[in-house]
């Protein structure tokens, strides 16, 4: 499975082998067409892939996420899901794309049951079950609790 026309990474992510910072596009990708020198696109690109791309390579179609949850439909990329912990990016010119159906019932689903991020740019969202009373279900988590360095997020826990 390949990411298509998508090349929503190509902006979204650091690329240290190349030099290229968080929210900023590749010198290497063309609109609609994807990567330039993808047969040999660096260690860092050849081995990510959002969660909607490797849910395409499932044997079971149930599994797989549909085509508009892909990052270019959604303008959302959920880049690490694990069982306790969700992280989506957001396109930073629309930081509340992840209110957008489907994928807001997705996220919200996903925070019954695990930590769910969302990075948009420098700000950061936190989604919250319906029990723990947030109203509208998320809020902006205050610079001082978040750390971003590259790809990754850090949540300090303040006592």
């Amino acid at each position: 499975m390949t990411c298509g026309t998508c090349t929503f990474c190509c902006r979204a992510m650091a690329v240290v082998e190349l030099s290229k910072p968080v929210d900023q596009w590749c010198e290497f990708t063309r609109a609609h067409k994807g990567c330039s020198i993808y047969d040999e696109r660096p260690p860092s690109c050849r081995d990510f892939q959002c969660y909607w791309l490797a849910t395409q390579s499932n044997d079971d179609p149930k599994v797989r996420m549909p085509l508009e949850f892909r990052p270019d439909k959604s303008r959302c990329m959920i880049t690490d899901h694990y069982p306790d912990k969700v992280v989506c990016k957001v396109d930073p010119r629309e930081p509340l794309a992840f209110r957008k159906q489907p994928m807001w019932t997705f996220l919200y689903s996903r925070a019954l049951t695990a930590q769910v991020y969302v990075i948009a740019g420098t700000r950061v969202f936190q989604i919250f079950p319906p029990h723990m009373g947030v109203v509208g279900g998320f809020e902006e988590l205050p610079r001082e609790r978040v750390r971003i360095r590259g790809n990754d997020i850090d949540i300090v826990v303040m006592t």
